[in-house]
Order: structure tokens, then sequence, then C-alpha cells
């Protein structure tokens, strides 16, 4: 039996990938029991190489190539590939904990899970370790329904990719695949599998180390990013009116405060990142939609108001002293 289908897009990570498929290779099942597909996405530093030598050293290493495309193009054709009963997905630049996968597979089986969230923690380029982050309000043990408990919660959980574990079955049956060519592809998957999803289970362990490392897409300036966590706020809004459609009331108000926090988190990037205001709202549309989505964020009701007035230069101004509170509070 195929356990698992581990799905590893990799793109320019030659100083982290014999760590990243090492950690996947150090599990305690036959390599019989589970499958890694490494997809590489036009790598030109070496990283193609480094994933052909592996396929020729382990059977059960699958190698897809592609033109440059994004991580949500590697994911998705991983997704077509895969075999396992379950899927995990890692980043090449992180790595997992040694031999959880026989204790994965036990808590899936045992709860009929259709996904498992797991812990994970934040580390160094050097391996120190900075933070640990635990899904709130999950118990060990206890099966949730996402409904019922972004009802109870809201949307107060991690929304990385790689923080669950999800049966293949669940992700084909509800047609899940990840929107292209875009940053925030992770906040919008959430969003649009969480609600749907009635067995969710949780693991308490460090399953997933997520590495800061220079490479990281994430952490490189972009004021595409800002534009991007617009349009998934834009979609988060949408994913809303549909659940209001089907009378799944609770989690449509749910989905509409996600949409508005993610439409002020667009305003936070663009002045965390250093752009002004005004090269993110290069047109009323663009001011009309940040408005639209945030509407629901009464918390960050007042900066809406500042953009509603133009007072562009004032909302930058208290923005930044936001940015700057937060990260003196990290």
């Amino acid at each position: 039996m195929l356990k698992f289908s581990v799905i590893v897009p990799v793109y320019n990570v030659k100083k982290y990938l014999c760590s990243c498929i090492d950690s996947i290779l150090n599990q305690n099942i036959p390599p019989e029991e589970y499958e890694i597909i490494l997809i590489d996405d036009g790598s030109t530093d070496g990283s193609r190489e480094i994933c052909e030598e592996y396929k020729g050293r382990f059977s059960n290493i699958i190698l897809l190539v592609q033109e440059h495309m994004g991580v949500s193009e590697a994911r998705n054709r991983g997704l077509k590939t895969a075999g396992g009963k379950y899927i995990i997905f890692v980043d090449s630049d992180d790595y997992v904990q040694k031999d959880a996968f026989p204790v994965i597979f036990q808590e899936m089986e045992k709860g009929e899970l259709d996904v498992l969230a797991v812990n994970s923690d934040k580390r160094t380029a050097k391996n120190e370790l900075v933070s640990v982050l635990k899904p709130k309000n999950f118990k060990e043990g206890r099966v949730i329904d996402g409904t019922a408990y972004i009802s109870e919660n809201g949307f107060g959980v991690p929304a990385m990719v790689w923080h669950y574990v999800y049966q293949r079955e669940f992700l084909v049956r509800e047609k899940l695949v990840f929107v292209s060519g875009m940053f925030h592809e992770d906040q919008e998957w959430i969003a649009h599998w969480f609600p749907i999803c009635n067995r969710i289970g949780y693991l308490d362990m460090v399953f997933y180390h997520y590495r800061l490392s220079e490479v990281s897409i994430m952490r490189s300036r972009n004021l595409k990013k800002c534009l991007d966590l617009l349009k998934v706020s834009g979609m988060a809004h949408d994913y809303a009116e549909e659940n209001k459609k089907k009378g799944e009331l609770a989690v449509y108000h749910v989905l509409q405060r996600y949409a508005g926090s993610l439409a002020w988190g667009s305003l936070r990037s663009c002045v965390g990142q250093g752009f002004k205001l005004e090269q993110l709202i290069v047109s009323e549309e663009i001011r009309q939609r940040i408005l639209k989505y945030g509407y629901p964020d009464k918390k960050h009701g007042f900066f809406f108001f500042m953009i509603r007035m133009k007072a562009y230069r004032l909302a930058e101004i208290l923005i930044k002293l936001v940015v700057i509170l937060k990260e003196k509070m990290k």
C-alpha cells in the first residue's frame, strides 16, 4: 500500500535541498510505502542535478521537470502524479521530523480523517530554534468540523499548506488545486478547503521545520505580493458569497472577516516593504476593491476610512507605527 505522496517543489535551493530530501527519506517505514515527488521548477543553480542524483539512488523518488512556472503549478503537477493515500507538502528549503510518518498514518487512519493538522517550528538558516506554532483551539484525539470551528474561532489557524496532511481522495473529490501565478497561494488554499472539510484531526507534534533561509520566496521585496494578497481577499469574499447562497451564514460571516483581514494585510505588506500606498492604489478600481473587501474588518476600520478619504500619507505613517509595534511585541 502506498501510504504517502510527499510533494516537493524545487527552485534554486541547492544549499538546503539535500537536508530537505534526507529528512523525508529518514522515516521508519519501507520505501515502497511512500513516494517523494520532486518537481524541478526550472532551477538554474544545480538543484536539478541534485534531484537527478537522488532519483538514481532511491527507487521511491520521482522527478518531474518543467520550465519555471511557480510553486502553485509545481504543486498541482505533483498532485496529478501522486498515488499515495495521504498527501504531504514540503518546501525544498525546509525539512520534516525524523520517523514521523508512522505516527501520522496511525492518526489519519484512526480518525478516518480528511485532514490532519500538525505543529511546526521556525528556525534560522543555522538551524537555531526561533519559535513553535500550534493551531489554536485544536485538541489531540478530537475530530472537528471546519465549518463549526471557524464559526466559533474564526480563521485562527495557520494558512501554510505544509501545516496539514491531506487525504488525497478528499482533495480529488473537492477538486482542490492551487491558483497559479500569484503569491499568498496558501491563504487562498485554506479559505477554499477548510470550510468544506468535516473531519479534521490534530497531532500535537512538531512535524514541520520552517527555515528562515535567504532564498525564501516570501522574504523578497515585491509590490506584486500586496496586489496578490488583495486578489486573495477578493477570492475569500467570493467564497463567502457562495456560502451565503448555500445558507451557510456562519461561514459567510467568517469568510467576510477573513477577506477583510487580507485586505488590511495588503496595506500592511505594502507599507512594511517600504512602498508608498499610492504605488499600490494606482486606480480607483483598486481603491474600491480595498474598501469593499476591507469593510468587514472593523478592527482596522480607521485605516480603511483613511483610504476612503485618500489620506494615504497619514495612513502610511500610522501603519508603519503598527508594524513597528508588532515587531517589538514578537
